[in-house]
């Protein structure tokens, strides 16, 4: 088949690349004896007639090299060796007559993404390479119903096919349910897989898929799927084609051209760097704030108790008490006299040269009471912030702010002001159940399940004691202790640590705690914050007679009649981990459904030699 010049050099690179990558495997395997797990998936488009013979080539070398699995597979480093799964984009008539047959024969599992506004007729946009033959159309309703779902999973390609991150939210919203609900009425199955149009997506698209119901996204970043648990649910996938070259399919499947990948993100941040002066023609509008070092502790509670976003976590010496930091300073943000941001600053610098990274962790603090939230005053604070840290003090400024998906979109201009996301740390993930409205209206808004069991649990007789004294504390770790010996879960709070951090809160600020008891016994507790407008689950443990008499659904309850009296507007169920701790999900996805993300991790930095310690610091040391 004739290659063109692009595709030509891609295939020279590819095999240049492939034998990089087979070299460093020789050299592991030799000194460690480990054989890397390798998952790819292939997607096609268009199978014509004329090319099947082809195909069947395909799926012979396919089978020589590897396993062919299930598209949603979870492969791990325990199950070395090739892993390939099957897709196809568009699902067309000649993927049905000359694709469907061979796999069905080999009994292969593969996937097949629809287009619901274009079934039975023809695409009118561009298909990869040209594969597609003349009038090939999207099969019809009937033709898929007939299809067999024993080897066939079947996703959505959207409605419309559209690019969908050039499209509104609400748009986006539209594309993804209804092709979803198109699809689960048509074979009465749910559809879990999405596969964006010409792989574009971002994170808002990632969200809204999730909320549209979706379990996996698929887009057309040619890489390996990650083996480490990390993403499993965002999957990249390489196109391929019986229109390839033979020397073109083997090196693509034998992960010649994953570093197309590492390309497309490199050319994205050139594109970045080389538009930057245009972006800056109309940056958002910044004020010249002023950052001051804050000494005294009572200053510093007054001023939290002016913003609605203040947090636990922002409180006098947390990060010291609670998680045994050995610095922490305490800056605010001025206009001119009046505080309009906050930030507690964990440092960690190298002796002498004084460089290192300084940590913001859920903040800084920006949103006051009672005015509006804009994100010019995000950018100022940030600003200054970056302007004092690291431009004076030359250190690596990380930032983890406390803002959520359900909150603000479009905060990627955060990156106009010298930030850049680190994709390597995984967002906050959470459910949030909204407090303003009525407690009729929140119980209800639980599923059957939780609702039952909440019932039952009211009649079963127990005393909730709350409260901030320090002996409720006591008896939290009581049961507490009883749940992690049972669970033997890895602990990432020091809840005693919490308990000494805690006792020297300003009162209104100290924890609130619950303590559920039977005949006398101790049987659940449950810690939360109520700072600002959000309160946040802690922490909290059961032991086997609480969990008997279903006491966590009581004193869920109880503390959200509270939160409603104290007038919170969220709740923030302290974090959800599908893969760690399933059933903790199960259980906060009864009280509502709404999962939120965090805004992430942004980084500023401009000391070559402060970036070298953190980035050593993060390869040799593990918290």
């Amino acid at each position: 088949m004739k290659m063109t010049p692009n595709r030509f050099l891609k295939l020279i690179i590819s095999i240049c690349y492939l034998g990089w990558q087979s070299l460093k495997s020789f050299v592991k395997k030799t000194f460690s004896g480990k054989i890397d797990t390798r998952f790819l998936i292939l997607y096609y488009h268009s199978v014509p007639e004329n090319l099947k013979d082809e195909f069947i080539w395909q799926l012979n070398k396919l089978e020589k090299y590897g396993m062919l699995i299930e598209i949603d597979s979870k492969i791990t480093d325990k199950e070395p060796g090739r892993y390939y799964a099957i897709s196809f984009d568009d699902g067309l008539k000649s993927v049905l007559d000359n694709a469907y047959p061979e796999l069905e024969k080999r009994n292969i599992p593969h996937t097949i993404f629809f287009p619901t506004s274009y079934i039975g007729k023809v695409p009118d946009w561009k298909v990869y390479d040209g594969e597609m033959e003349q009038n090939d159309r999207v099969i019809t309703d009937e033709e898929i119903k007939r299809l067999n779902l024993s080897i066939i999973k079947v996703g959505s390609h959207t409605v419309n096919h559209p690019e969908l991150t050039k499209i509104s939210a609400e748009n986006q919203l539209i594309e993804l349910n209804e092709s979803k609900k198109y699809l689960e009425d048509l074979i009465h199955s749910s559809i879990e897989f999405i596969s964006v149009p010409y792989g574009d997506y971002d994170r808002g698209v990632i969200q809204r898929s999730r909320e549209a119901g979706y379990k996996m996204l698929f887009s057309t970043e040619p890489k390996y799927v990650s083996n480490n648990g990390i993403h499993h649910d965002i999957r990249g996938r390489i196109a391929v084609g019986p229109t390839n070259t033979r020397s073109e399919f083997i090196v693509k499947v034998l992960g010649g051209y994953n570093w197309i990948t590492s390309f497309i993100k490199l050319k994205k941040n050139l594109k970045k760097i080389f538009k930057i002066d245009r972006k800056n023609q109309n940056p958002p509008t910044l004020k010249k704030y002023s950052v001051k070092e804050v000494t005294d502790k009572s200053i510093w509670y007054d001023a939290l108790k002016e913003f609605s976003d203040a947090n636990i976590y922002q409180t006098w010496n947390f990060s010291v008490l609670a998680q045994g930091e050995k610095c922490v300073k305490h800056y605010a943000v001025y206009d001119n006299d009046a505080i309009v941001g906050m930030a507690q600053v964990r440092l960690r610098t190298a002796p002498v040269i004084n460089r290192g990274i300084a940590y913001i962790y859920r903040g800084p603090i920006w949103q006051k009471k009672d005015q509006p939230s804009k994100r010019e005053t995000l950018y100022s604070v940030l600003h200054a912030l970056r302007e004092e840290l690291v431009v004076n003090q030359k250190h690596l400024l990380r930032a983890r702010p406390a803002i959520f998906s359900d909150q603000f979109t479009n905060i990627d201009l955060v990156t106009t002001i010298g930030f850049e996301k680190r994709e390597k740390f995984q967002p906050y993930h959470s459910l949030v159940l909204d407090l303003e409205q009525s407690l009729e209206d929140i119980r209800k808004g639980f599923n059957r399940k939780w609702r039952n069991n909440l019932n039952q649990s009211g009649k079963k007789g127990l005393e909730i004691k709350e409260g901030r004294d320090p002996e409720l504390f006591q008896e939290l770790l009581k049961t507490f202790n009883v749940m992690a010996e049972r669970k033997k879960f890895k602990q990432f709070v020091d809840v005693e640590k919490m308990g000494a951090m805690n006792k020297v809160l300003d009162e209104e600020f100290k924890l609130k705690i619950y303590i559920v008891y039977k005949d006398g016994e101790p049987i659940t507790s449950f810690a939360t914050s109520t700072m600002g407008d959000t309160a946040i689950a802690m922490f909290g443990g059961s032991t086997k007679l609480g969990l008997e008499n279903k006491a966590t659904y009581l004193v869920q309850w109880r503390a959200i009649q509270w939160f409603k009296e104290v007038g919170c507007k969220r709740y923030d169920l302290g974090g959800i981990n599908l893969k760690l701790n399933p059933n903790g999900y199960i259980f906060k996805s009864g009280i509502t459904k709404n999962e939120v993300f965090g805004m992430g991790v942004y980084e500023a930095c401009d000391s070559l030699l402060s970036k070298f310690l953190v980035r050593l610091g993060e390869k040799f040391y593990k918290k």
